[in-house]
Order: C-alpha cells, then structure tokens, then sequence
C-alpha cells in the first residue's frame, strides 16, 4: 500500500503532541504549533496574540509548570478565550497522570477529552481528514480489546502502545476518481487500466530478496514454499504479477 502510518498524519500527530502535555514538555516550536492547530477549537482565539506570549519567553522548550504560568500571568483581554480553553486542556490532561486503568478504560478516557475539547470537530473537516479520524477511532477501538491480554497500565504505558499502534497502521484516504491513479502493486493487481506504467523497480526490490524466518527450519520453509524463503518462488510470484498486470491493460 502507498498509505502513510497513521501517526503521521497531522490531525493524529497534533493529538499526539498535544498529549505529550501529560508527559511535561514542549520544544517551543511545537507548542507555537498546537496553539495555531487548525483541529483545535482555541486556535481561532487570537492565536497570534498567545504566540507572541510564549516566543517573548525566549525559552527552547517548555515544561507543564511553565506552560501553565504563562497561561495564568500573562492574560491579555483579547486573548482571554484562548487561554481559558488552553488552560482547561492543561487541567483535563493533569488528570490522566495519577491514573491506573485497564485499556478499555483509557480509551473511554481519551474519547471523552477528545469530545470535551471539540479536537478535530466534524463540522470543521474536510473528507480526507474525516476519514483519518474514523481511522483513529478504529484504532481505538482495538485497544480497547487489548483488555484481555494486558493488566491495568498508567498513562505512559497506554501512551505508549497507543503510539507503537498508530505507528503500525497504515492509511490511506479515499480520494475521488480521477484519469491518473498511483498505487501499490497488490491494489493495482486487481482493477482495470488503460494503460500501467511502473517506476522505481530494480532487481533488489522485484522480485524481493528472500528473507526467511529465522525461528523456522529452512528447509521447511522452502520445501513448503512460504514467502520470501526461496527465490525461484519469489522469481516465479512476480513473473505471475507480471503477467497479470499486461492482461489488465490490454
């Protein structure tokens, strides 16, 4: 697949940064960049004005104690609304540190912050970003599941493995149709084209050099063809892939 992981799309990797709050520090560059967050409801509250506050700091990076005595000593009438909602995000996020909760119950935990904050509201997304929240709630979803295999974590053990799991997750939006398509070569496999070209094979990559389980005999492995132990396999899969590929387009 040609999608990306799921962390690294910005509505996940603002979250992601603006949970790293609870761990204790921001470099000033990513806390200028939360406070102007297009996924954040406080970002339309002057942010300028609170950008300016934290860059006369002239800190390179800042701590939870510091980030809440700018927010509390330098109020500004015209920045009162955005530092009201930042200083409530600061509160919520305080709560997750003394918590111990099975997996099922940070993700509860989670969502509801998500809700309360209005993080990437629906009514403010565009389609792709749309989708890459349902995907991020999916993933949720499975960590919820992960009840039956871990014991009740803290907040930087769950924080944690809900990173490792968006990091595992590959995505990729659903875009309108259009004359031009760029994919991977398992979802091209099955559609129809007028015409195929392919870049950026060579003989290191197609077919793939073989890499056999280490923990499995290697005899076994070739003997019943399992991916990636025996390279007449591998040579005769892309033959097959190739031949596919020209039917498709002819």
């Amino acid at each position: 697949s040609l999608g990306l992981a799921l962390n690294e799309y910005p509505l996940v990797s603002d979250l992601l940064m603006l949970l790293r709050l609870v761990e204790g520090r921001l470099a000033q560059h990513e806390l200028v960049h939360l406070v102007q967050s297009r996924y954040l409801l406080g970002s339309n509250k002057n942010p300028g004005l609170l950008i300016r506050m934290i860059k006369q700091q002239r800190r390179l990076d800042y701590t939870r104690a510091q980030i809440q005595g700018l927010l509390i000593d330098n109020i500004q009438p015209e920045a009162l609304e955005g530092v009201a909602y930042f200083t409530n995000i600061m509160a919520s996020l305080d709560a997750f540190r003394e918590r111990r909760c099975h997996a099922s119950e940070w993700v509860r935990h989670l969502s509801d912050f998500i809700q309360a904050v209005q993080y990437a509201d629906e009514s403010m997304l565009k389609s792709h970003e749309y989708q890459t929240r349902e995907a991020l709630y999916k993933q949720l979803e499975n960590l919820a599941s992960f009840d039956l295999i871990t014991h009740e974590m803290n907040w930087f053990d769950w924080f944690d493995l809900f990173k490792r799991q968006l990091a595992n997750s590959l995505f990729q939006p659903q875009t309108p149709d259009c004359p031009i398509q760029v994919m991977g070569l398992f979802e091209a496999l099955s559609i129809q084209f007028d015409a195929i070209r392919m870049v950026g094979v060579d003989n290191n990559l197609w077919p793939a050099r073989t890499n056999p389980n280490p923990y499995l005999p290697f005899g076994l492995q070739k003997q019943l063809e399992m991916p990636n132990a025996n390279p007449a396999r591998e040579l005769q899969l892309c033959q097959q892939q190739f031949a596919s590929l020209q039917q498709q387009c002819s």
